[in-house]
């Protein structure tokens, strides 16, 4: 009879995913008996996992038959909406030529928060006085809290005179943050002051 099975081992793990972000993996499903298989569905997944589109999921080939000896492809995504652990199983039935058969693969994924980037020294940091033409600088810890790594970490947006990133470009001389703060990661930017009048200066960091 056709004997059906799906690729990856128990559980398939899609490792960790932002809370409203998705991702799709494609298994491959083999016929490795010496008859085709027919009536080829999918019964049980649900929410977080999906097949986008329905059977076989967007990008994949398989259709309700599948000649001895051949394989064809699903579409998988997982889309969580909550932080946690979620778990599904694929279940494939299908007509072996004489009788209804199933082909399971489990599988899991970790709904993740998103990166939360917070400044220390908050909400306000004061140089207090400086000589006017002196230069003064601060190192800044910059703190991914969330679940997820924070991308392209970047200046948002400039810092006006007298501030300025230390050396004038971010994250500062002396500072080490890159384009990526890894999940529960820091880092630090250096912001100097270089007051040219004596007057009261503020700005931003963003």
């Amino acid at each position: 009879p056709a004997v059906l099975t799906i690729s990856e081992t128990d559980p398939y793990n899609y490792g960790g995913v932002v809370v409203n972000g998705s991702t799709t993996y494609t298994f491959t499903i083999n016929n490795t008996g010496s008859f085709a298989a027919t009536s080829i569905s999918e019964l049980t997944l649900s929410a977080p996992f999906s097949m986008p589109g329905g059977f076989p999921g967007t990008g994949g080939d398989c259709t309700a038959t599948l000649a001895a000896g051949s394989n064809c492809d699903i579409v998988v995504e997982f889309a969580p909406t909550s932080t946690g652990v979620a778990s599904d199983s694929i279940t494939i039935s299908y007509y072996d030529g004489e009788s209804t058969q199933s082909a399971v693969r489990t599988i899991q994924g970790t709904g993740n928060s998103p990166a939360n980037i917070t400044i220390s020294d908050g909400p306000t940091y004061d140089y207090n006085v400086v000589l006017v033409g002196n230069l003064a600088t601060k190192t800044f810890t910059v703190n991914n809290t969330g679940a997820t790594d924070a991308t392209s970490v970047a200046d948002g947006s400039g810092l006006a005179a007298p501030f300025d990133w230390n050396g004038g470009t971010f994250p500062g001389t002396g500072g080490n943050c890159g384009t990526t703060i890894n999940a529960g990661s820091s880092c630090q930017v250096v912001v100097s002051f270089q007051p040219s009048s004596a007057v009261v200066s503020n700005d931003t960091i963003l």
